[in-house]
């Protein structure tokens, strides 16, 4: 033991300062990958047409399906160039914005994010690599710059297979082996001895006094003894029995409880899917409610400025809809609103949106398309429209006006502005006589 234990922590100290160095390199590493896959984001932020950085991030936050496709492209990207198994990007608040790829089943925000610690890398927890079990998989996550004054923007995180600290570390460690064998056997050979001396003699002596029938009244430590020994055997059996019953209903709970939590999951997918499907579709028209002119024109917007496509914005709404309402009930009021909204689906052009803007106002976003164009679709529209009230049985004067504009003639610098004289000029029809069509034409 004198001998043998010093030599074991010899052999110890010097395998723990090999190990961390090692690490730490390997730390560098991963940290390095993931400095180099957060550079390429604004590269490709810009050719997904978003001029900053900040755009594709607030982008993202509104599930808008351009910056989700320009995540998936760069995440796909660092992937293939790296050792990566996954990759995130977090909100200046270390929240989730994006994964991918999303069915690997590893949870970034359990990995004790901390903006103060950035860069850094953590070990995965256990359950969160389960598809990795024969390879070491660490997440290193560092900032995304606004600016070399601003705070960070947001961060990257990228999970990475680890470096082979292992083997590295072997090839330093080899010469300390034989060390450590001589050092094992040395001490092994000096427990064995121990045991015998102290241990299996005592035990020899007992099975010999009771074999031999030499074990008197006044020697029942042998009997004790003996019969101590068996039940702890019996004991270690039975122990072992249960150990492994417990385990096999553990497994088979936890079996049981993955599937149920799996069923959970696809029901609550399979439900938020329906209400964002709700929620973004107008229930008695059909058409796109205003929720997408809030949440996703401004972005759509600016891709077709980026990419050099004239966009319109047509305006229209029904004349006399009030006293229409207040004389012949809501019911007729909601047949014109049904029939207004399949002569727009019917009439768009499939790139087109119809939007019920609110009421009896609607709006089309009319894609890639000349302001000539623009106004024989809009002055088909209404005179469909007139035609077809004309000849339904209603006795309040019902027309429909309309105004658009064109962001070729107007110059609009942002989708709000545009949709602002689309408004203007659908107020100018109404002005001089309800019942046509007008184009917003700058003074």
């Amino acid at each position: 033991m004198a001998i043998g234990l010093p030599l074991f922590v010899v052999c110890g100290v010097q395998t723990w300062l090999v190990f961390g160095r090692e690490s730490q390199a390997a730390e560098a590493t991963m940290v390095d990958r993931a400095r180099t896959g957060a550079l390429t984001l604004q590269s490709f932020a810009e050719f997904h047409g978003f001029a900053e950085l900040g755009d594709l991030v607030d982008a993202l936050a509104r599930h808008d399906a351009k910056a989700n496709e320009a995540v998936m492209s760069w995440s796909a990207s660092v992937m293939n160039s790296n050792d990566a198994v996954a990759v995130a990007l977090f909100g200046a608040q270390g929240d989730v914005i994006s994964k991918w790829p999303t069915e690997i089943p590893i949870d970034f925000s359990a990995q004790r994010f901390d903006p103060k610690a950035i860069p850094s890398v953590h070990p995965l927890d256990p359950s969160a690599s389960v598809d990795f079990p024969d390879v070491a998989v660490s997440v290193a996550m560092v900032a995304v710059e606004r600016g070399p004054d601003l705070a960070p923007l947001a961060y990257v995180g990228i999970a990475n297979i680890a470096p082979n600290v292992r083997t590295a570390a072997a090839t330093q460690i080899v010469p300390l082996v034989g060390l450590l064998a001589i050092s094992a056997v040395a001490t092994g050979v000096l427990m064995l001895r121990n045991i015998r001396s102290n241990v299996s003699a005592p035990l020899a002596a007992i099975a010999r006094q009771v074999q031999t029938q030499r074990i008197h009244d006044d020697a029942a430590f042998g009997d004790y003894a003996t019969h101590e020994l068996e039940q702890i055997a019996r004991s270690f059996g039975e122990l072992q029995i249960e150990l492994h019953e417990t385990k096999r209903q553990s497994v088979a709970n936890e079996r049981r409880a993955e599937s149920k939590a799996s069923e959970e999951t696809k029901k609550a997918h399979r439900l938020l899917n329906q209400a964002r499907k709700d929620a973004e579709q107008d229930s008695l028209t059909g058409l796109t409610n205003r929720r997408f002119i809030e949440e996703r024109l401004e972005p759509i917007f600016r891709e077709q400025i980026s990419q050099r496509v004239n966009v319109v914005i047509a305006m229209f709404d029904v004349d006399n809809f009030k006293p229409l309402n207040d004389t012949e009930g809501h019911a007729a009021g909601d047949q014109i609103l049904r029939f207004f909204g399949e002569l727009l689906r019917g009439t768009l052009r499939e790139d087109d949106v119809g939007v019920r803007y609110g009421g009896d106002e609607f709006a089309a976003i009319l894609m890639d398309i000349t302001e000539q164009q623009a106004h024989d679709i809009c002055e088909r529209i209404v005179k469909l429209f007139n035609r077809q009230i004309g000849a339904m049985n209603i006795k309040t004067k019902v027309t429909l006006s309309s105004g658009f504009a064109s962001r070729s003639v107007t110059d609009a610098r942002s989708a709000a502005e545009l949709l602002s004289q689309a408004d203007e000029a659908l107020y100018e029809a109404k002005r001089c006589g309800k019942g046509r069509v007008v184009e917003y034409q700058v003074a």
